[in-house]
């Protein structure tokens, strides 16, 4: 008698919590995918439009994997008696809905990762590996300065113990003076000239949030375990960062 064949189905644990958000968002009507970007600050918008950019192929499996797991974590937050209380308080957190034309879609995406282009020759292993061979402090100094999905690229290549170490450095070391920083930058002009930022970057747990959301959810765990045992006060900034699906809800 002939066995029934077992169906094995599409899983998306390759994808990071925003590669999710951004093939869902993608999947939507235009007009849908406004009233959501309405509800998020422009920081988060310019994020979800990086990865909406920077997606390959994605198969329609996973597009369907993506619904189903959609479904059933809102299925499970309306069935939580504070749901309706804690929505009301997530509400209350959103900023006033600002302006998503065309037009400043459009410009969003001409900002979107403009260092791809000179990176996408470079290895994170070879990135890595350099930077290996620096101090701890240069490499948060140089990692806080290159795009979020490249820095991610980077910490999975480093040895746990380093990438925990070069994190928390990167969310206390503060405001760099420009002394330093141009004496860092000229040092290195020749090795990191096409990775380094004209801008100083904005504040480090939004950056290191922006690196978190590239993670796929493994190392995403992992890392943030790391970061809570060497500081728990900076992790927690973090993780109120880091965009979810929930956030969607």
């Amino acid at each position: 008698m002939p066995t029934q064949e077992t169906v094995r189905p599409v899983t998306n644990s390759k994808f990071s919590s925003l590669d999710k958000i951004a093939i869902f968002l993608l999947s939507l009507p235009q007009s849908e995918v406004e009233k959501i970007f309405s509800r998020l600050n422009a920081h988060e918008v310019k994020s979800i439009l990086q990865r909406m950019m920077a997606l390959g192929l994605v198969e329609t499996a996973q597009v369907e994997n993506l619904y189903l797991e959609f479904s059933e974590a809102v299925e499970k937050l309306i069935n939580k008696p504070e749901s309706f209380e804690s929505s009301e308080k997530a509400l209350g957190k959103f900023p006033p809905p600002f302006d998503l034309s065309e037009g400043m879609i459009k410009q969003q995406e001409i900002k979107a990762d403009d260092l791809s282009e000179t990176l996408k020759n470079i290895t994170s292993s070879s990135l890595a590996k350099f930077l290996q061979n620096e101090h701890p402090q240069t490499i948060s100094l140089i990692l806080s300065r290159i795009n979020p999905q490249k820095a991610a690229s980077v910490f999975i290549e480093f040895p746990e113990s380093l990438a925990i170490d070069v994190m928390n450095r990167m969310l206390t070391m503060g405001q760099v003076q420009q002394e330093i920083l141009k004496e860092v930058e000229n040092t290195l002009k020749a090795e990191f000239e096409d990775f380094l930022t004209p801008e100083a970057p904005r504040d480090a747990c939004s950056h290191m949030a922006d690196i978190f959301n590239a993670f796929d959810p493994k190392a995403e765990v992992k890392f943030m375990q790391g970061l809570e045992s060497k500081n728990s006060e900076a992790a927690k900034h973090v993780k109120e960062l880091i965009l979810t699906i929930e956030d969607l809800k």
